[in-house]
């Protein structure tokens, strides 16, 4: 269950084959890993996440699996997979639409899958991708010599029935700013872990006009959610939200936790198209530099200034078109 061993990053061209080999107590990818991970999501353990290279780089196969079993941690998991690729195969336009992000993205060229063997495996008999290439894998739940090892605790976790999250790490404004903005294909939820310490203000976003608002926001393009979660914080295995699941006994420590300022200015992140959902979740974040509502400064002057525009805690430096609604989420 540990990831990044097999360190591939010395060349562009460094890639790992696996022939005959059984691969057990797989275990999705930690913070690390999403320095490299893009477009690939760190939720899905299939991606094989004990090699650590840049899964970004087109047209170079960087892993082989031949002849391999992939033992999953998690029945989750085997489900997941078999849906996408159902769906990815299905001769309906309208289901493989709903794995757009796998041609489109992930640039999956040829998938061929059969049921067993067993009915807790499925056997991959052909995958070919600008990054991987796989030829009669067997993804299974069941273990075959080792004995399973608990799952880590991660940031993000994967649903059945919907595309795996996209998930990049962002380490100051100006790449939180490209990551925020950017599209996102497909039905994939939106990740960004923050791996150290943020202020808005460094990308300029920070600078007001004379009404107090940024000048230039970062437009939220996407439902997403942004996690503090720095590798520096070891352990690196532990993420709080899952706390539930473990026992007193097993609750780990409490991770060091990462800022995120903005400067004492307005409207510095904008939410666009408020959906019905929440549209930004935040966690594990300590948020700081927070400005008050519009017009305070004038109307407290006049004597006659409203409370809730008083109320930095309702987050002023996010414009969005409900300010009592479920436009935000905060978890931890």
């Amino acid at each position: 269950m540990v990831v990044n061993q097999l360190n591939a990053t010395s060349s562009r061209y460094s890639n790992v084959t696996f022939v005959g080999v059984v691969l057990e107590n797989l275990a999705p990818g930690d913070a690390v890993s999403s320095e490299l991970a893009p477009p690939f999501s760190i939720a899905v353990s299939n991606n094989v996440w004990a090699v650590m290279y840049n899964r970004s780089v087109a047209n170079a196969t960087r892993l082989a699996l031949l002849n391999d079993t992939l033992v999953l941690p998690q029945e989750s998991e085997l489900a997941y997979f078999t849906y996408m690729v159902t769906l990815f195969t299905s001769t309906s336009p309208y289901l493989q639409q709903q794995t757009s992000f796998w041609g489109g993205v992930l640039h999956v060229s040829k998938v061929q899958f059969t049921p067993g063997p067993g009915s807790t495996s499925v056997t991959v008999n052909q995958l070919k991708s600008w990054y991987h290439c796989w030829k009669d894998v067997v993804l299974t739940t069941e273990p075959v010599v080792a004995a399973p090892m608990a799952v880590p605790l991660r940031p993000v976790a994967l649903s059945s029935t919907r595309s795996s999250p996209l998930v990049q790490a962002v380490h100051d404004a100006a790449e939180l700013r490209v990551a925020a903005e950017g599209p996102v294909i497909g039905d994939r939820e939106h990740v960004l872990l923050f791996l150290s310490n943020i202020s808005i203000a460094e990308s300029g976003s920070a600078s007001m006009n004379s009404s107090g608002n940024s000048n230039s926001p970062i437009k939220l393009m996407s439902v997403m959610t942004w996690i503090g979660a720095s590798p520096a914080d070891q352990d690196a295995e532990t993420w709080p939200e899952y706390a539930q699941q473990q026992s007193a006994a097993q609750q780990p420590a409490a991770t060091a936790e990462v800022g995120l300022t903005f400067g004492y200015v307005q409207s510095v992140v904008a939410v666009v198209n408020d959906p019905p959902e929440a549209p930004l979740q935040l966690q594990q974040l300590v948020l700081g530099q927070l400005p008050q509502g519009h017009g305070v400064a004038t109307d407290v002057t006049a004597g006659k200034a409203n409370i809730p525009e008083l109320w930095t805690m309702l987050l002023w430096c996010i414009e969005r078109q409900d300010v009592w609604g479920s436009s935000l989420a905060f978890i931890n």
